[in-house]
């Protein structure tokens, strides 16, 4: 016997917290033969000595002590479903069960019990499913579907097979959609496991990943930055207006390196220092690709920037900067794109770019530029520590991953989040983004990956209240729109409703409420539809303008801003409100002025050769499987893989950093790492999970620790982004699910 099943609403395990909902479940096939009856049961056990588990039925034992136990424990997620296979015969008076499966893993039982003697009863089949609830009558609901019997008497074969339809011939089966013969029919396979059965590429995540987070003291060395001074070591420069510094030999994170202790005065000026040191020899940098700049600052001082310059024989130099990065409380490789210190416009030669062939000195800065808050008039002072500054190839930093990976799904997680938006969610609609924020900002984008994860759950779950949360945000959204677009954020107005917080308008916003809304209508639709495909109307015409702005102003044709991120968010939705042509245009414009081809994969920005997680492995990467151009997509993710896996700073988790860095694992790019099908992903799933709030179930923070430098924002606050990614992580994402440009 095969099934499949379903139950809701969730119920906790063993009465744990709690009284569980769901106490029980039990499955049996029962032939009745010559005044004999041969059972199969098996029971998911809820409730009691070592439940949550499974059960085998013998009604041979006394009364109270037929379910034995199998040794096979189980946390059963609620809102998703679940496949059952009991495997066994019955004859000659004997019960023999073979194995049973659960959600494609198999368990063997070999157990041969006698059949329970029914006198009087005649020969007949049944199936039979109990539902066991708890003394408070609390309901809940099961589902049962794909109910599959196959018998076999042994002269046509020995043992009936599952098989699995396999679409796209990648070897893997839907586990959905299964047949238990004698013989695997043609399509089929004896393997399942398929996320998705129409997509050769995708394939299920290995249950282990291991990412290099460290990179101190890799690849070729241009300086092993150990303190000296004097002729041929490290020289101090300050402002000249009372800043100091001293440095030492201090322990690294490879070997030994440098200490420099700075102060910076309070003056209305941006004060500095700098240590510069002029190599031996010139270094031949040009057949690398990236920095690596391995420091550890301290977290009791003041914000402020760090200035990584390089400078070649003819004494031209370029400064790299990463403001605010002074607190950085342990040691983190930051990883820099060469190709940053040769744009002509950041060397002090003007219009000529540092040479990387004959780099012959190096300086390292802190200063306040860059820095408004905390005021520069104010001193500041702490200390920074620095190790082998190494440089290194592209093909050095990659994983070698050949398809992408789906993400299965862990408990009831996604249905926590979902039902954490419905209880957060105000009477005007929207849901606060940050949840200690006081008071609550309700940023545009947020509210559209709070839309998409009600929309998804009410397709996924079938449950009603999901889809009113989601109606409820998107009526919200309508009635924001002004003059075709949103703003940034909203604030309560403090009568029930909502204000503009500013009367700024990032393309990207609009872009994410677009496709937002498109999601509504596909996954979550009310009686009609038209005043949300008329605001999604109304914001094409917008972004379509801006784009018609941007080109005046002397931009690329095709594109809407030089940031990449704003433009493939304005893909996206372009291809949902069905602008096919500008969709092509922009699909252009980030093939080719956007591409990064000797790093191959998408800049930060297409004049900003910085790297930025969303764009180099993200949403990027989802941007050319939508274009179908895999190669580039699987570029984009494997230097992902390479360049941004971190630890959080107690290293009690691992996961994707933010821009540059990288600095601390982020839960939202974690998300959208794992939602592109990047190596690794299920496991760093898992690892996201271990952040997951334990007094607010369904809650995830932006990081596991507060940082706010090196041109990223980590924040430990719980919020609807970084939830609502962890929720696409595992369910698969949305980007390529708003519509095909059908112009590629």
């Amino acid at each position: 016997m095969r099934l499949s099943f379903w139950y809701s609403p969730p119920s906790t395990f063993n009465n744990a917290g709690q009284a569980s909902v769901v106490q029980g479940i039990e499955f049996s096939l029962s032939k009745w033969q010559a005044q004999a009856r041969y059972e199969l049961a098996v029971q998911w056990q809820n409730v009691g000595t070592g439940a949550p588990q499974w059960r085998y039925w013998d009604p041979n034992q006394v009364a109270a002590q037929r379910w034995l136990a199998i040794a096979q424990p189980q946390e059963l997620a609620s809102e998703q479903w679940h496949t059952l296979e009991i495997r066994g015969e019955g004859s000659n008076g004997t019960v023999h069960y073979r194995s049973f499966d659960i959600d494609g893993t198999a368990h063997p039982l070999d157990l041969t019990i006698p059949a329970a003697s029914t006198p009087g009863e005649s020969d007949r089949l049944a199936v039979a499913v109990q539902v066991d609830g708890n003394s408070a009558e609390t309901p809940w609901d099961l589902v049962i579907d794909n109910l599959q019997l196959v018998t076999c008497d042994g002269a046509t074969c020995a043992t009936p097979t599952v098989s699995y339809r396999d679409s796209d011939g990648d070897g893997l089966g839907d586990i959905h959609k299964s047949v238990v013969t004698c013989q695997s029919p043609t399509g089929y396979v004896a393997a399942s496991g398929d996320c998705n059965d129409a997509d050769p590429l995708l394939q299920p995540a290995s249950a282990t990943a291991a990412f290099d987070v460290n990179r101190c003291g890799e690849g070729a060395l241009l300086d092993g930055m150990e303190w000296s001074a004097g002729a041929g070591g490290w020289q101090v420069f300050t402002d000249g207006l009372g800043s100091a510094a001293t440095g030492e030999v201090a322990t690294g994170c490879h070997d030994n390196g440098m200490s420099v202790a700075y102060s910076l005065v309070a003056s209305d000026q941006p004060n500095w220092i700098s240590v510069r040191k002029v190599l031996p020899a010139a270094v031949d940098m040009s057949r690398a690709d990236f920095l690596l700049t391995p420091f550890r600052g301290d977290a009791t001082g003041l914000a402020r920037t760090i200035e990584f310059k390089i400078e070649d024989a003819s004494g031209c130099r370029s400064t790299v900067l990463f403001t605010a990065a002074t607190p950085l409380p342990v040691f983190r490789t930051a990883v820099i794109s060469l190709q940053r210190f040769t744009r002509p416009a950041s060397s002090t030669c003007t219009g000529t770019p540092v040479d990387l062939t004959k780099i012959k000195a190096m300086e390292i800065g802190i200063s306040e530029i860059g820095n408004d808050v905390p005021s520069p008039t104010l001193a500041a002072s702490g200390q920074l520590t620095f190790d082998d500054f190494t440089f290194v190839s592209r093909d050095a930093m990659v994983s070698s991953q050949t398809f992408f990976e789906c993400v299965p799904g862990r408990g009831d997680v996604m249905g926590r989040i979902a039902r954490n938006f419905v209880r957060r969610q105000q009477p005007h609609g929207l849901i606060a983004s940050w949840y200690p924020e006081s008071p609550p900002n309700y940023y545009t984008y947020t509210e559209a990956m709070n839309l998409i994860v009600l929309s998804k759950e009410f397709a996924r779950s079938g449950r009603t209240e999901y889809s009113t949360a989601a109606k409820a945000i998107a009526d919200r959204l309508v009635a924001l729109q002004a003059a075709g677009h949103w703003v940034d954020n909203y604030n309560d107005n403090g009568s029930g409703g909502l204000v503009a917080a500013t009367t700024a308008s990032w393309f990207g916003n609009v872009a994410w409420a677009m496709i937002g809304l498109t999601t509504f209508v596909q996954n979550a639709p009310s009686t009609d539809s038209t005043p949300y495909t008329g605001a999604i109307d109304l914001a094409r015409t917008w972004l379509q303008q801006q784009i018609a702005a941007y080109q005046t102003a002397g931009g690329a044709a095709g594109g809407i801003t030089d940031g990449v991120e704003g433009n493939v968010s304005t893909y996206f939705a372009l291809v949902a409100a069905g602008a096919t042509a500008s969709a092509q245009a922009m699909s252009e414009f980030l093939t080719t002025q956007a591409w990064d081809t000797r790093e191959r994969r998408l800049r930060m920005g297409v004049k900003d050769w910085g790297l930025a997680i969303d764009v180099t492995g993200n949403w990027g990467s989802e941007f050319f499987r939508q274009i179908q151009d895999n190669t580039r997509a699987l570029n984009g993710l494997n230097l992902a893989a390479g360049v941004f896996p971190v630890r959080a700073f107690s290293s009690s988790v691992i996961g994707m950093g933010d821009i540059a860095g990288p600095w601390q694992p982020t839960v939202e790019f974690t998300g959208q790492y794992a939602a592109a099908g990047g190596h690794g992903a299920a496991w760093l799933m898992d690892q996201m999970l271990l952040l997951e709030d334990p007094n607010d179930p369904g809650a995830f923070p932006g990081s596991p620790n507060d940082f706010g430098g090196g041109d990223g924002w980590n924040t430990a606050m719980t919020g609807t982004s970084p939830s609502a990614w962890v929720y696409l992580g595992y369910g698969g994402g949305v980007l390529r699910e708003v519509g095909k440009d059908g112009s590629q």
